[in-house]
């Protein structure tokens, strides 16, 4: 079992690469953030937590997925 140190340096890592992941895919396609919530219905201020690393749920990313036709992956290393 991970000591409480390393546990939240991985929720923190986990965190901040789905946060990345987001923007990358929202800007790769050209979208500002205003423009993705006008296309996708989702609220832009959680959006931009989203992006900031601070919410990170699953009903919200599969919408994210849904929304660019893609797949959701987690893996455990």
């Amino acid at each position: 079992m991970q000591d409480n140190k390393t546990y939240r340096g991985n929720k923190l890592e986990f965190e901040y690469g789905i946060a990345a992941q987001c923007r990358h895919l929202r800007e790769s396609h050209g979208l500002t953030l205003e423009e993705f919530c006008n296309q996708s219905g989702m609220n832009i201020n959680l959006v931009r937590k989203m992006e900031m690393g601070q919410v990170c749920d699953t009903d919200n990313l599969f919408l994210l997925a849904k929304f660019y036709d893609k797949k959701i992956r987690l893996e455990f290393y």
